[in-house]
């Protein structure tokens, strides 16, 4: 199914263990708080956020503005070969309210359209446009949620990854 706004759930099995994830993740992850106007970060971890024993709440450090940057929530869960780490990439709260206000914005002439529809018997063009409008809102999250989620999911994999990531050097 998928859902109205971008939600992402998904598990990563790694054989470390929870310790070895918590020291590899914890390198990764600064405490440094979200600034909200422009601001360069020069630190050399991926993320910023919290991490515990056995959970952490982390987004991405980008050097440019995305509102729908995901939250990553993620929990830690022994296992007899190792770690699963179940995950779950939202939206901020606010900016998920503000795409459900806009939405419920669009929805009385959703249901003015589906009245006309059911009361003439055909499409009125002047109101295609709450399905446009829709339509757009609706890419617009979830277009910029993806492009954020994928990317974080591709760094997460590496950092909980089997081998210890190694330097790359070009070969001369």
């Amino acid at each position: 199914m998928i859902p109205l706004f971008p939600y992402w759930r998904f598990i990563i099995h790694t054989p470390l263990s929870q310790q070895e994830a918590l020291t590899r993740l914890s390198s990764e992850v600064s405490s440094a708080q979200r600034q909200f106007f422009f601001s360069w970060d020069t630190s050399s971890q991926e993320f910023r956020g919290i991490v515990s024993n056995n959970d952490f709440c982390i987004e991405r450090i980008i050097h440019y503005k995305n509102s729908f940057l995901p939250t990553i929530y993620g929990h830690f869960l022994p296992t007899q070969r190792g770690l699963q780490i179940r995950i779950v990439m939202t939206l901020h709260p606010i900016i998920l309210i503000i795409g459900i206000v806009l939405c419920l914005c669009a929805l009385p002439f959703l249901v003015s359209f589906v009245y006309r529809f059911i009361t003439i018997g055909h499409f009125d063009e002047a109101l295609k446009t709450p399905f446009q409008v829709m339509a757009f809102l609706y890419l617009l999250f979830t277009g910029g949620f993806a492009f954020e989620a994928v990317i974080a999911r591709r760094l997460l994999n590496r950092i909980f990854e089997s081998n210890p990531p190694t330097s790359a050097t070009p070969d001369a």
